[in-house]
């Protein structure tokens, strides 16, 4: 049992410097690099079902980006859904904006549904596709990142990725971001990429290779079966380490916690290797700090190793976030720094709950939808409300 703890101990202050070792490495990747002369025009598509209440703050920052030629298209459910007569609006104001009208899913997740819906007003001089979520906020040059290894040729398909902006006052929405802000900052690593759905993009000219509409005939997630189509086929995925979207998020407790449990769900249900890699990251400083309270030998130096790590790792971090986003985006993410020097336990906590939590049942809850996955390309709905 002594053998047992030290290797767990060791094995604790090993991962806590190597993390640490990855975000400085995250770091260095993002100085600054030549900026791409803008070519060829993009198509932004915007899945959006419901209230919506950023919607256009998201849409102006789009259109705010530094890339001449773009369109974009938001694609909802019904004319009924209030994202509709908010996109609407937008597209009154910019030419820039089609609204699409998707329909009701049956037999497949309905953001998917949406993004199948918009495929369509492709034209034939889009060299660029982009599959952007309606909740994040897009830096000015945002879109220029997320292309620039497109449009060096670097690769074919690339993704960003978000970092949670907690609101003021919510604890749920602290909690997520001190849990997911080591996702967001560690090194894109194209042996085990996964997409975002949040933010994708793909040539045009290797779509079709792709066969969207089958992949997606009965899919729920449209980012994790897109990732095992794009090893399939063997083609990398690019992450851009500077291309973050700042996603602001107002949550209570409880809806932070069936937010992680539908994250990892979702992993699980279509990746469960990497779901399984995930969760002994996740279980492996809880039981350290089990043996720490037990008195284990080892125990209390691998807990320093891991404090200190942690401490360096956020002040790393911070530096990674002053680099990428906006001036004017850093202080609500400076005070989850300044508090996550001291709450990040209770985040760790929280995280190996929400993958624990995951490893249970089949149903997923998205959007005011529920849903039972039942293979990653075959998902049943269960109930859905009006999306208002």
């Amino acid at each position: 049992m002594t053998s047992v703890a030290i290797l767990i101990a060791l094995l604790w202050a090993c991962c806590s410097v190597a993390t640490t070792a990855l975000t400085a490495l995250y770091l260095h990747r993002v100085r600054p690099l030549r900026q791409p002369e803008p070519d060829g025009r993009a198509l932004l598509i915007v899945p959006v079902r419901g209230p919506a209440p950023r919607l256009p703050e998201v849409l102006d920052s789009l259109l705010a980006q530094d890339w001449p030629e773009f369109r974009i298209v938001v694609s909802v459910e019904s004319e009924a859904d209030p994202a509709h007569a908010v996109a609407a609006a937008a597209a009154e104001r910019d030419s820039r904006i089609t609204v699409v009208v998707a329909g009701e899913a049956e037999r497949r997740g309905q953001k998917v549904h949406n993004l199948l819906a918009a495929l369509p007003l492709q034209r034939l001089g889009d060299r660029f596709v982009v599959f952007f979520d309606a909740d994040a906020i897009a830096p000015r040059g945002f879109l220029r990142a997320l292309l620039r290894p497109l449009l060096y040729r670097v690769a074919d398909l690339a993704s960003g990725y978000r970092i949670v902006v907690p609101e003021p006052g919510s604890a749920g929405g602290l909690l997520v971001a001190l849990a997911d802000h080591g996702i967001s900052t560690f090194p894109r690593m194209r042996a085990i990429g996964v997409l975002s759905g949040g933010s994708t993009a793909i040539r045009a000219e290797i779509l079709p290779g792709f066969d969207l509409p089958r992949l997606w005939k009965g899919a729920l997630s449209d980012d994790l079966t897109l990732t095992r189509r794009a090893r399939g086929l063997g083609v990398a995925i690019h992450g851009v380490h500077a291309a973050l979207l700042p996603s602001p998020m107002a949550l209570s407790v409880p809806e932070a916690f069936r937010f992680g449990v539908r994250q990892m769900r979702l992993l699980r249900l279509h990746l469960p290797r990497l779901w399984a890699v995930f969760g002994a990251f996740s279980l492996l400083p809880v039981l350290g700090t089990l043996l720490l309270l037990a008195g284990a030998p080892g125990a209390a130096a691998a807990a320093l190793v891991a404090f200190l790590s942690l401490q360096l790792r956020l002040s790393l971090r911070r530096a990674i976030l002053a680099r990428v986003l906006p001036r004017e985006a850093l202080p609500p993410l400076e005070r989850a720094i300044l508090l996550g020097r001291l709450l990040t336990p209770l985040a760790v906590g929280f995280r190996a709950a929400c993958w624990a939590a995951s490893a249970f049942s089949r149903r997923i809850a998205w959007a005011g939808i529920t849903y039972e996955v039942e293979a990653p390309d075959r998902v049943r709905i269960l109930s859905r409300t009006p999306p208002g």
